[in-house]
């Protein structure tokens, strides 16, 4: 979900404006009507603003590190949207897209997305919806072709090699278990 929000943001207001139903489409647009960035810049701005006080964060003590993350960001956020820099619908997106890139535990794997993530918005803004699935295809061809252990990553847990028996996902209970 954290890679496809703001590209998404991007590519439907870029090119795909039709996609939106039209009660949505004049929210938005009476929302950026004084913001003076493509949605594009609107979006790579914002991400890179809040990555800057996510490393701030990090680095100040644990109380003090949370407490400039949420008052910087609220801050931040209600000047740029008052100063007509941003729109409020595109902070709203990049909130939620930041707080979903915390779910995963690993922390590689949720630097991983952060940098991907732009990846996913360049490509967005520059062929929209068909850049976000060449993204996508990309992502999952990479995904496909890593090992783990000398076993693909994307595997279900079995392999269908010699000895192979269907003991995956699913199994059925043995023969005698159930008494009739």
């Amino acid at each position: 979900m954290t890679l496809f929000i703001t590209s998404s943001y991007v590519s439907f207001l870029t090119y795909h404006p039709e996609m939106l139903p039209p009660q949505l489409f004049s929210l938005i647009a009476t929302s950026r009507a004084k913001v003076p960035f493509p949605p594009v810049l609107e979006v790579l701005i914002l991400e890179i603003i809040i990555e800057i006080l996510r490393e701030a964060a990090v680095r100040m003590s644990i109380n003090v590190g949370q407490t400039i993350g949420v008052v910087g960001g609220i801050v931040i956020g209600t000047a740029a949207v008052e100063a007509g820099l941003f729109s409020n619908i595109i902070i709203i997106l990049v909130a939620v897209s930041t707080l979903l890139s915390f779910l995963p535990t690993n922390i590689l794997l949720r630097n991983g997305f952060q940098v991907i993530k732009y990846v996913f918005i360049l490509l967005a803004g520059v062929l929209g919806l068909f850049g976000q699935m060449i993204a996508f295809a990309y992502l999952l061809s990479h995904l496909v072709k890593l090992k783990s252990l000398g076993s693909p990553l994307l595997s279900i847990g079995f392999n269908k090699g010699r000895g192979y028996s269907n003991k995956g996902a699913l199994r059925l209970p043995k023969r005698g278990f159930i008494k009739k």
